[in-house]
Order: C-alpha cells, then sequence, then structure tokens
C-alpha cells in the first residue's frame, strides 16, 4: 500500500487530523462532483470503444439517454458496477460494455435526477442494492432511501473517532468476519445482504470510544463497490494518493474470524441456573472452577456435594446432585 507523504510532514497522526476537522453533515453535492472530475481526469473509464452516443459501462455513473427509467433496469445497470468494482480490487481491469435496453413503459418509473439531487448517488446505490434480493425484481418505494442517506453520514462521521490504536482481539474478530461475508455476499450477488452486515460492522464500529484506523480502511474498501465516491473520499482523507478501487481487496483470515469467547449456560441436574461467558476453548477444568464460582451454585454446592460434572465444551456445564 503505497502512502503519500504520510501525515504530510505533521509529526503526529492527531496533528495531521486536524486539518480534516469534519463539518457536521455529508456534503455529497460537493464530494460526488469532486470524484466524477477526479476520475475522468484520471481516465478510470477509458474505453477503446467509439462512443457515438451514451452508452452505459459497468464502471460509469448513470451514463443514461433518459432520467426516467424502470427501477429494475437502474438496479441491474448498479448491480454490474459494483460486480466490476469488486472484480477490478480482486485483480480484474476490464470494463464491461452494458446493452440491455431499458425499460421505459412500466408502472415503476423513476426519476433518478431526482433521487440524486435529494439523497446522493451513493445513497441512490446503497439503497438500491439494499431494497431486496438482486435477482428479483422490486417495488420503488422512497421511504427508506433517507435511511441509506444517513447510513453513508455515519460512516463519514466515523473519522472523528479514528486513532493509530491497535485492535483488539474482538475488533479483528469482527473484522475479518465481515470480511469474509461480505465477500461471499458480492460473489453470490447477495448485494443486500452485504449491505446488511456493512451496517452492522458500522453500528459495532459506532459503539467503540477509539476506531482502529486498519478497520477503519477495511470498511472503506468494503463499500466502495457501493458508494465509491464517499470511499475516495475518505481514503483521501487518511492520507492516501490512490483511488480505492486500484487497492487490493481486503483479505479475511478464518482463524482470526473465529469467536474467542464462548457463552455457557450452567446448569444442575439439567436446569439451567446462570450463564457465564468465557475464553473459547478454555480448559474443562478452569470453566468448572468458574461455574461453582457463581453465587446462586455455589450457595447450592454447600448443602449437596456433586455427583459428577458433564462438560459440553464452549455449550454446557451440568452438575449433576
Amino acid at each position: 500500500m503505497v502512502v503519500s507523504a504520510r501525515y504530510n510532514g505533521k509529526e503526529s497522526f492527531e496533528e495531521w487530523k486536524k486539518d480534516w476537522d469534519l463539518e457536521d453533515r455529508y456534503n455529497f453535492k460537493t464530494v460526488e462532483n469532486k470524484w466524477h472530475k477526479i476520475w475522468f481526469d484520471e481516465g478510470v473509464y477509458k474505453t477503446e470503444t467509439a462512443i457515438e452516443k451514451k452508452r452505459n459501462y459497468t464502471l460509469a455513473n448513470f451514463l443514461y439517454n433518459d432520467v426516467k427509467l424502470n427501477i429494475n433496469d437502474v438496479r441491474f445497470y448498479i448491480g454490474l458496477d459494483v460486480i466490476t468494482r469488486h472484480k477490478k480490487m480482486n485483480g480484474s481491469d476490464t470494463l464491461d460494455v452494458n446493452n440491455r435496453k431499458t425499460s421505459i413503459y412500466s408502472d415503476d418509473i423513476i426519476n433518478i435526477n431526482e433521487m440524486i439531487d435529494a439523497y446522493g448517488i451513493d445513497a441512490f446505490r446503497i439503497y438500491m442494492m439494499f431494497i431486496g434480493p438482486f435477482n428479483q425484481n422490486v417495488k420503488w418505494s422512497e421511504d427508506s432511501l433517507n435511511g441509506a442517506h444517513k447510513f453513508v453520514g455515519k460512516v463519514f462521521g466515523l473519522f472523528n473517532k479514528i486513532t493509530p490504536v491497535t485492535p483488539s482481539r474482538k475488533d479483528l474478530q469482527i473484522m475479518h468476519k465481515t470480511i469474509i461475508s461480505i465477500s461471499k455476499g458480492i460473489e453470490q450477488l447477495k448485494f443486500n445482504v452485504a449491505i446488511s452486515l456493512l451496517m452492522t460492522y458500522v453500528n459495532y464500529l459506532a459503539k467503540l470510544k477509539e476506531i482502529p484506523q486498519i478497520c477503519y480502511e477495511v470498511l472503506l474498501k468494503l463499500m466502495s463497490p457501493f458508494a465509491p465516491h464517499l470511499a475516495d473520499e475518505m481514503w483521501a482523507r487518511l492520507g492516501y494518493n490512490t483511488l480505492i478501487m486500484n487497492e487490493n481487496w481486503p483479505s479475511g483470515d478464518i482463524e482470526l474470524a473465529k469467536e474467542n469467547s464462548a457463552t455457557i449456560a450452567i446448569q444442575i441436574n439439567g436446569k439451567v441456573r446462570g450463564v457465564i461467558e468465557v475464553e473459547r476453548d478454555l480448559d474443562n477444568d478452569e470453566v468448572v472452577k468458574i461455574a461453582k464460582s457463581l453465587d446462586n451454585i455455589a450457595e447450592k454446592l454447600t448443602k449437596i456435594k456433586p455427583k459428577k460434572v458433564i462438560v459440553i465444551p464452549n455449550r454446557i456445564v451440568n452438575i449433576v446432585v
């Protein structure tokens, strides 16, 4: 990963970040217009095909002849763009021409420009992929589009909590589990599932007092196929001089993704009397010791001696009396 003049000559991460004091709200119009120009200048969407009229390319954003299109055609275009961005970050450099004809005679016609002007392209893209399974037609509803808009703003706002702190074991477990699940979701065209997982990951990060920078960087990469403008904007604010689509897609570690703790039910004669949370695969003797230390269990055992203790690792401790 190449970093351009890390911290731009500033002595510390905190000092550098002051240069990026965020406004209260995400100004999607400013950000999206800026990145459209940068992408154009960088030749991101160049193709060898002669273009006599506007055509649809999977890496392009809304190069449509008409601003009024059938909702399911729009979802198709955005889905192709998501797929291509994901493939690009996994080593592919191809641009696929989309020659699908639009269904202009339909009850589900939406005005794209109106939606984009009100909520922004990234929020619109996220909502269109989240509204239902990609392989099924959906009915248009604007009610939940504002939720996608707020989600984009929430990701933007997390920047204020980023620090160079080392991620905890739990942070890493959640991060790698999310990488694996979202990668699988995109590959299986389950975009609504992938976005739901993104929301869960963002909610986890939002609860942290300090967000490890690596966790936020992974979030931006995972979001980039769905919200490319936001991803490139925040990637630049982290000090990188590369387009995020030219970065490698994050790789999930199966071992790190495994749960590091286990919730164990404590039973007496098969009836649950308590619950403990311990390190996963902890020695059985240690688990039993912790179980017996619970107040109600300890009180019971002062009156009667256990006949035997049955342990099902990471699940149950059954004390038979």
